[in-house]
């Protein structure tokens, strides 16, 4: 069961769930939005093939750096970002990512990340990849996805 609209406020006004910094406006029938951090990995190396980026070896390593303001994802890419919200997830709950449906003015993105367990506490690392031939910059604070939170 996913707690909804008052039932999902009434456990972060308690402080079951914590979300920092917390935005009432991300809240949605579902969960949270959760947006790009400022944290960002990209290839050290960059491939020579788009489908390359499957096959990631030891020797190419990817680089962290910080983000100002924004960045681009170049074609064919994968990068891992952090969330800009520190998330608390309380014994009893799974945090559960929902993909944003497409939106038809921006080339779409695979974002992917896995469940969070119960008592999970930090920043969520995605990966993004960015399918289109064409590079697309994201900013600081841009939505990534909605996290919903399940009764376990």
């Amino acid at each position: 069961m996913f707690p909804t609209g008052r039932k999902l406020k009434k456990l972060l006004t308690k402080g079951e769930i914590k979300i920092e910094p917390f935005d009432e406006k991300e809240l949605t029938p579902y969960g949270y939005w959760v947006h790009f951090g400022d944290e960002v990995w990209t290839e050290k190396f960059p491939h020579t093939t788009s489908s390359s980026f499957l096959f990631h070896d030891v020797d190419c390593p990817y680089t962290p750096r910080r983000v100002e303001t924004s960045f681009i994802i170049p074609p064919h890419r994968v990068i891992f970002v952090s969330s800009l919200e520190k998330i608390t997830i309380p014994k009893g709950y799974l945090g559960v990512p929902i993909n944003p449906p497409p939106n038809p003015s921006n080339p779409p993105l695979v974002i992917q990340t896995s469940t969070l367990p119960p008592k999970w506490e930090g920043k969520i690392t995605v990966i993004v990849y960015n399918p289109s031939p064409y590079r697309v910059k994201i900013s600081v604070g841009d939505r990534l996805f909605i996290l919903s939170f399940q009764k376990t």
